[in-house]
């Protein structure tokens, strides 16, 4: 199990770096192809993932910077099978003529999860909100690197 945390652990890190450095391809290699994922508490939008990818694809544009951290995991692995639950912290960046201006998301990611001949990926991801801050003042921000 400690090999398989280590591994589905690594996949939300890999998912918050394709996300933070708008390098969403890196996203082929954290969901399986036909992976169910639903943002719609989010005001966003469910389908399978390449319906969903050029979406985020939009979505992420409008932000110079964002930061996810994502935390408090729960992990229940049964052979190539599993099921998780994370917290997720995001802070989105955006340019406006008046300045940068952020606002913070936090949620619960709940995830089901397939062992592939890659690793594991996630099969199914589900955001549930649980707060946004309003709009903040942002001194300054980059992109993160790649």
């Amino acid at each position: 199990m400690s090999g398989d945390r280590r591994a589905i652990e690594g996949l939300f890190a890999r998912y918050a770096r394709a996300v933070d450095t708008h390098d969403l391809d890196l996203l082929h290699d954290v969901f399986t192809e036909d992976a169910w994922l639903d943002f719609r508490e989010v005001s966003g939008i469910a389908g399978r993932f390449p319906e969903v990818l050029p979406w985020l694809r939009e979505v992420m544009a409008r932000y110079v910077a964002l930061h996810h951290v994502v935390t408090n995991v729960e992990l229940a692995v049964r052979g190539a099978e599993g099921e998780a639950r994370s917290l997720v912290r995001a802070m989105h960046v955006s340019s406006r003529d008046d300045g940068l201006v952020g606002f913070e998301l936090g949620g619960v990611y709940e995830d089901r999860l397939e062992l592939t001949d890659r690793g594991f990926r996630i099969a199914a991801r589900t955001l549930r909100h649980v707060y946004t801050t309003r709009s903040v003042p942002i001194a300054k921000a980059t992109r993160a690197p790649r």
